[in-house]
């Protein structure tokens, strides 16, 4: 495992169609210091139900795009729009 001193490279540069409020949400959940994370699972929650994104998900749809999420597929539902709340 490589440790680099170096931030990461923002998200939406890499993926710019995942929505603005979500990357944020991803990128502080990839912080270094441990204490510019969530400090537990409920302020996550708390932080993902705040996207804008989230009313297009519900629990059936997460399982399904779960199970069909092998990379290649989860780039080609965004790439389609079918990912829910995320646009190509």
């Amino acid at each position: 495992m490589k440790l680099t001193l170096s931030e990461p490279t923002p998200l939406q540069e890499l993926r710019p169609e995942i929505p603005a409020d979500l990357a944020a949400v991803i990128e502080r959940c990839l912080r270094r210091d441990p204490a510019e994370r969530f400090a537990d699972i409920r302020q996550l929650d708390q932080a993902l139900a705040a996207c804008d994104c989230a009313a297009a998900w519900n629990s059936e749809e997460a399982a399904a795009w779960w199970r069909g999420a092998g990379s290649a597929t989860a780039t080609e539902n965004a790439s389609e729009g079918t990912v829910p709340g995320v646009r190509a």
